[in-house]
């Protein structure tokens, strides 16, 4: 094989591979809000055992399960603002299957409590 042919083939593959890694496969993917996720800080306690936790939004219909304990389950309903506009304080939040003694509660946090 010629030495001009081998450095050619070097070349293409340098070329290749360069632009490969040089453009991004998601144009927004360098930050959550090109990926439209977006989340909000929750302090759940069941039992007296506090769980902080980011909570992302949208959930599936807008509704989901953030806390449990045994039958007991935290649910909460989003709204249609998110979370960069408010939408965390307009969040509903309700307690299923719970016994007054295990005293459910739900507090919404700055991001720093979640990290």
């Amino acid at each position: 094989m010629k030495f001009s042919t081998v450095l050619g083939t070097f070349a293409l593959s340098t070329l290749e591979a360069y632009h490969a890694c040089a453009s991004p496969l998601e144009p927004g993917a360098q930050s959550l809000e090109g990926r439209g996720t977006e989340y909000c800080c929750v302090e759940t306690i069941i039992d007296g055992n506090n769980h902080s936790g980011f909570v992302s939004y949208p959930l599936p219909q807008l509704t989901g399960v953030i806390a449990s304990s045994g039958n007991c389950q935290i649910l909460v309903t989003q709204t249609s603002i998110p979370p960069s506009q408010g939408g965390c304080a307009k969040w509903n939040f309700e307690a299923k299957g719970c016994f007054d003694a295990q005293r459910p509660t739900v507090v919404m946090r700055t991001a720093q409590a979640c990290q």
